[in-house]
């Protein structure tokens, strides 16, 4: 039975993501998270370097600090079919596979950090330099043990540092590009206790482009496109330790009577492809701006089925198992939001709010993959502040609320009758997952 239960844990596949869209955050500084992420027509601060770096032609010199706090509480439970057969066999198996069937269990992940910083300096009317670091990513879970007898504990961070130029010439038109250069942190470890070995924490380079455009079609309406190339990521390098699961695959003397050999794995896990489109409108003497944007996020071209993917013949025998298959299809992203200029105090004071939404775009029969990773946050309501505490410093304060989203599927478990030497019936395994959460963000942008 424990060499049953052992290749069954080799044969599931643990995969990344939990964010916001996706396994994206929803916006690039605490200005722009308070109007729903939006601004590829409108260059609120240096934000304008990942949302659209053709809208720096709108900004002078310039820099701008931010950090956010981002508590997540996310929680699962979890059953299988073995359960509740009254066949003691397959009792046995069921409780291996889920220690707690039903119970609810929260991550004790904690809060993660998320800083950004841009730097804009104008040439001349026509020409911008930008150049900054935001937090695109920072993921993760941490679960008592429960599934396959183990804790459950996965993480994943990815930074990007643009290097951006925008150029106007014509006052209607402006145009821009960015290189990005990217280091992600990724690590993982599940069913520990039935002898898979964890994956410790490696890191990986990245680069890609960003390529703009924006129209001012009207003297208060403007047009602005994107598109952003995937980000090509060097492989993650994993150093995996000897495994010992249980009998259930060929014995390795250099590694115990029932150890089999680990090594270093090569991991392709790039970020995908994105097209923007989106509108401004300046109203009542600029002292209203409403704002929406429309994304599409090709998820599936690199966390699609069976991705991503051990490279290079580098999967250990335990790997060989239990291949990635995130099974991710592609997200349609809406964000809207609106800033008002109070008229007091010289129009030092703004006010700000939006909304931003976005389909999950999980597999629902992933099981074991949406419970390692749960990128299933889809509905986020913003709200934020501005004060200018002087002509050239302005202070900005935001909230993103993530409103609680459930998933809930059904994962076929694997035929495994020829490991158990009988018929066994089939198996899945069948969950519930939610999250939530919030962030309070702080910024503070210079102007010179």
């Amino acid at each position: 039975m424990k060499k049953l239960a052992a290749a069954l844990a080799l044969a599931l596949a643990a995969s990344p993501a939990l964010a916001t869209n996706g396994l994206r955050m929803t916006a690039f500084s605490p200005l722009n998270a308070s109007v729903g992420g939006a601004g590829v027509a409108h260059a609120w601060d240096s934000s304008a370097l990942v949302l659209n770096p053709a809208t720096m032609a709108d900004l002078g010199a310039r820099v701008d600090f931010g950090a956010a706090y981002f508590p997540t509480t996310v929680s699962y439970s979890a059953t299988n079919s073995y359960l509740g057969t009254g066949i003691p066999a397959l009792e046995q198996l069921g409780a291996l596979i889920v220690n707690q069937p039903n119970v609810s269990l929260t991550s004790d992940f904690p809060a993660v950090p998320i800083p950004n910083i841009g730097l804009v300096i104008p040439f001349g009317k026509e020409w911008r330099l930008g150049v900054g670091m935001a937090a695109l990513a920072g993921v993760g879970v941490d679960y008592a043990a429960n599934l396959f007898s183990s804790t459950v504990a996965t993480s994943y961070y990815s930074f990007r540092f643009p290097l951006g130029v925008s150029f106007l010439p014509w006052d209607f038109l402006s145009v821009g590009a960015s290189l990005n250069g990217a280091w992600a942190l990724m690590g993982y470890a599940l069913g520990a206790s039935v002898g898979l070995p964890p994956h410790p924490t490696a890191s990986s380079f990245g680069a890609g482009f960003t390529l703009g455009a924006k129209v001012k079609a009207l003297p208060f309406l403007s047009f602005g496109a994107t598109y952003e190339s995937p980000t090509w990521f060097q492989p993650f390098k994993f150093n995996v330790g000897c495994a010992n699961p249980l009998g259930a695959v060929p014995v390795n003397p250099a590694c115990g009577p029932l150890g089999v050999p680990g090594g270093q794995e090569e991991l392709q896990f790039n970020l995908p492809y994105s097209f923007t489109g989106g509108v401004e409108a300046s109203l009542l003497e600029g002292a209203l701006v409403i704002v929406g944007d429309v994304q599409y996020v090709a998820w599936s071209t690199t966390l699609g089925r069976n991705q991503p993917s051990f490279v290079n013949g580098s999967a250990t025998t335990t790997s060989q198992f239990f291949p990635f298959n995130t099974d991710w299809s592609d997200q349609w992203i809406f964000k809207v939001g609106a800033q008002y200029t109070l008229p007091v105090m010289e129009d030092r004071w703004k006010v700000r709010a939006g909304y931003n939404y976005g389909k999950a775009p999980v597999n629902p029969n992933q099981a074991l993959e949406n419970i390692a990773f749960p990128a299933i946050a889809e509905s986020h309501v913003t709200v934020g502040l501005g004060f200018g505490v002087s002509k050239s410093i302005a202070l900005n304060f935001s909230s993103v609320i993530g409103l609680e989203n459930t998933v809930s599927g059904t994962g076929n478990l694997p035929d495994l009758s020829g490991l158990a030497g009988q018929p066994l019936p089939p198996g899945t395994l069948s969950y519930s997952t939610s999250v939530s959460g919030y962030t309070l963000e702080l910024g503070v942008s210079v102007t010179y």
